[in-house]
């Protein structure tokens, strides 16, 4: 995104108009996931590493930390938002903690399994927060992570096509408040860059509202390769010491 958006102008999105129903919606997005993303994600990891300590970086509403903790899991997350904190709180008793994660907050080699979703394109460098997360995981841990393919998956033709010969914008959302667009490319290149091993990269189409059943016929028709889908999932691997 250039320019970008300055904090004052993000900190309202992420304090109040996350949680406005006429502007996002986010609380039925995490009821969303709860049912069906995160489960899938959490049974995954059980095994891959059944026990052990995991952090959830951009929280949310808690729903990943809540259902990690009752798989047994020693979980902590953090939350920018202290709206979406307090949220978490009320609806799952979860405490999360709130600011911005640095290196100086955790030792070196401090979690098996640290996860992501859908918080990597807000962040404003996302170099340094691969970096970070390579030095929070012990070696032989897990980063797990999805993010959106805004700008060149199906949807994204779809609404360009929809714009043009419809007149209308199917999939419109609001953006301002992602900072860095990934495609299939970039996102290898961060993982590679690290020094990750990389486990899988799977397109995701559960973040998407289908307004009619005849576009997402129509996006799964454009969609052939994984390149092209509307989010990433990506599970990685930082290197066991020799």
């Amino acid at each position: 995104m250039n320019p970008r958006s300055t904090w004052e102008v993000l900190e309202p999105i992420y304090n109040k108009e996350y949680l406005d129903k006429d502007h996002f919606n986010m609380q039925a997005r995490n009821k969303y996931r709860l049912k069906r993303v995160f489960p899938q994600k959490i049974q995954l990891l059980r095994k891959l590493k059944p026990t052990g300590r995991v952090i959830d970086i951009g929280a949310g509403l808690g729903g990943f930390v809540y259902l990690a903790k009752r798989a047994g899991y020693n979980v902590e997350g953090y939350e920018v938002s202290q709206a979406e904190a307090s949220m978490a709180k009320k609806t799952f008793n979860v405490d999360l903690n709130i600011g911005i994660l640095t290196k100086e907050q955790y030792p070196p080699e401090t979690f098996d399994i640290v996860h992501m979703h859908h918080v990597l394109e807000h962040i404003p460098n996302p170099r340094e927060m691969f970096q970070l997360v390579f030095h929070l995981l012990k070696p032989g841990g897990y980063f797990y992570f999805e993010v959106p393919n805004d700008i060149q998956s199906s949807v994204f033709y779809y609404t360009k096509f929809a714009q043009k010969v419809l007149g209308r914008i199917p999939f419109s959302k609001p953006s301002i408040h992602h900072l860095y667009f990934y495609n299939y490319q970039t996102i290898l290149k961060f993982v590679k860059e690290l020094n990750f091993t990389l486990l899988f990269v799977k397109g995701k189409f559960h973040e998407v509202d289908f307004q009619n059943q005849i576009a997402k016929m129509i996006i799964w028709m454009i969609t052939l390769t994984t390149k092209l889908a509307p989010s990433f999932e990506v599970l990685c691997q930082k290197p066991i010491k020799d």
